[in-house]
Parts: structure tokens; sequence; C-alpha cells
């Protein structure tokens, strides 16, 4: 059947989704007093690779792991998946374009 996958392809795409996140993670952390964490572009970059290259359900992890990972690291408070009212417009933003394109 065109368009199924194995279970050792589904691993490495959900691999690659992972890492490319845990990535975008360590670049952030890198160069978070150059490029603003404001803007989650690291994240968007792994969304979009993770997507691309790995296809559709790969798209979708990275999704929920920079999703998950922007709110507890970098939305305030810090450390926490609680979000402060005056985040959440970016916050909503960015998940809404990290869905909108995986």
């Amino acid at each position: 059947m065109a368009g199924t996958r194995t279970l050792p392809s589904f691993f490495l795409a959900a691999g690659l989704a992972v890492g490319l996140v845990a990535a975008a993670l360590g670049t952030t952390v890198l160069l978070q007093n150059v490029v603003s964490t404001a803007g989650y572009v690291f994240f968007y970059a792994a969304v979009l690779a993770s997507a691309w290259v790995g296809g559709k359900w790969s798209g979708w992890i990275a999704v929920i792991l920079s999703v998950g990972t922007g709110a507890y690291f970098f939305t305030p408070p810090i450390h926490s998946f609680a979000i402060h009212r005056e985040s959440l417009p970016l916050f909503f933003e960015f998940a809404g374009s990290a869905l909108i394109d995986s």
C-alpha cells in the first residue's frame, strides 16, 4: 500500500522530531542573549523540518514537543507549564502557527 509506514521508519521519523526539538532548545538556550526567545524561531524551524523530512506524524510530534518545551522553558513563569495571562497571546500564536505549519 502506498503511504503506509513500517514501524522502524515511524521511530526514525519520531527520533528526527525529538532530535530537532532538542537542537532547537539547545540553540535557543545558547543564543538567548543574542536572539529573542519570544519568537521561538528555532522551534518553528524544528517543526517545519520534521514535517518536511519525516512526514505528518513527525511534524505533529515536533509540534507537541515544541509547544511543551516553549511553555516550560521560555513562557513566564519559567520552569512551569502554567502560563501568565500576559503571555497567552504570544503562546497561542506560536502554538497555532506550529500546528498550521506541520
